[in-house]
């Protein structure tokens, strides 16, 4: 799933690099933010494998149009990818393998490269919220890809340009207030994880979400 406003030529990039997806049980939402121009005809004449274009009557913004678009997503697992981003053939095998192998795994993000200097990582998982600053920093972020940030290991947020999560985990989350929703559900406090070779891995407690988004949120 990916949000569009007034930017159809870089969504149509990110649609282009999924026909070479090579896992098939999908389907594609771009999400329509009420853009100036109507993309859907656009995008339907391009063909791109299972994309179906949804269109709001408002732009959302980032977290209520991802949450908006959710809503209507069919599958057990929901990938958020932001529109400036190339996805990779075997990018879904590598985001779904972990839940199979461990049932409290409520999120996974891929390790993330710059698109113009594709050598060079931006996100291998995201160090601890500095409590003085309130700011994190990411793991690997200017390095060289050399393969360093391919094994496994913990991490304390997932990153907004690509995350895939349960469908559990999301209603779960949203059940509360509309207006708080991006707050509960990227709140670090609920997220822990290990980075899984290309594909990230964050872990939550399922069974506590329920609790943690109630409390953070009737005390905003």
């Amino acid at each position: 799933m990916t949000l569009n406003w007034n930017n159809t030529d870089v969504t149509c990039e990110v649609l282009e690099s999924t026909r070479q997806l090579t896992w098939k049980n999908y389907e594609i939402l771009v999400c329509g933010m009420n853009s100036d121009i109507d993309p859907t005809e656009r995008i339907n004449s391009k063909n791109y494998p299972n994309t179906k274009v949804i269109r709001s009557k408002k732009n959302l913004g980032w977290g209520p149009g991802n949450n908006w678009g959710m809503r209507q997503a069919k599958g057990d697992f929901l990938f958020i990818v932001n529109n400036d981003t190339e996805i990779t053939p075997r990018l879904i095998e590598a985001l779904i393998e972990p839940f199979s192998r461990d049932e409290t795994i409520g999120i996974t993000c891929p390790k993330i490269r710059y698109f113009y200097n594709p050598e060079v990582i931006q996100y291998a998982g995201f160090n601890p919220i500095n409590n003085l600053t309130g700011r994190n920093t990411s793991v690997g972020n200017c390095e060289i890809d050399k393969g360093q940030h391919d094994v496994s290991g913990f991490t304390f947020s997932g990153h907004g340009c690509a995350m895939m999560m349960k469908k559990e985990v999301m209603e779960k989350v949203v059940k509360n207030r509309e207006k708080q929703l991006d707050r509960a559900l990227l709140n670090s406090d609920h997220i822990i994880g290990s980075i899984e070779g290309i594909a990230g891995k964050d872990s939550i407690d399922i069974d506590k979400l329920d609790y943690d988004a109630e409390n953070l949120l009737e005390n905003e």
